[in-house]
C-alpha cells in the first residue's frame, strides 16, 4: 500500500511538528499509512493555514486550478471552509480531528476514479 503524503502552509513551526508527530503516531495505528512532507507540491493533502498570507495565496491559487490533484485542507479559527469544494479543520488542530479528516480524506482516494496527475498523465489515485 502506498503511503500517502500530508504537508501544511502557513503554520508555524510548533503547529507543523504538532501535525507530523500527529501523523506520525496515528499512522498504521488510527489511521492508514500516511507520512509527513516539508513541501506541499509532494503531498496529496495540504492542510492550510488560511489565516497567514501563504495559506491565502495557496487558496487562491487553488479556486483558479480546479484540476489539481492535491486535496487541499483550509484550517480556520471557527473551521469554515472557504468554498463548497474544500474540506476544512478548525484550528489549532486536535488529534482527534486530524485522525477524522485523515480517515475522510483516505476514504475518498481509495474510491476516488483515476485521475491525471500534475503533468497530465492518467493514474490512479494513491493506493
Amino acid at each position: 500500500m502506498t503511503r500517502l503524503r500530508i504537508a501544511t502552509v502557513g503554520f508555524d513551526r510548533s503547529e507543523s511538528t504538532y501535525v507530523k508527530t500527529t501523523v506520525d503516531l496515528a499512522s498504521g495505528l488510527d489511521i492508514g499509512g500516511w507520512h509527513y512532507v516539508d513541501t506541499p507540491d509532494s503531498a496529496d493533502v495540504v492542510l492550510v493555514n488560511t489565516a497567514s498570507g501563504s495559506g491565502r495565496a495557496l487558496m487562491q491559487r487553488r479556486l483558479v486550478a480546479h484540476n489539481e490533484a492535491t486535496r487541499i485542507v483550509a484550517c480556520t479559527p471557527d473551521g469554515e471552509a472557504a468554498d463548497s469544494h474544500t474540506l476544512s479543520l478548525r484550528r489549532p488542530v486536535t488529534y482527534a480531528a486530524l485522525v477524522g479528516l485523515l480517515r475522510t480524506v483516505q476514504a475518498e482516494f481509495a474510491y476516488a476514479p483515476v485521475v491525471p496527475d500534475r503533468n497530465g498523465a492518467a493514474s490512479a489515485p494513491p493506493e
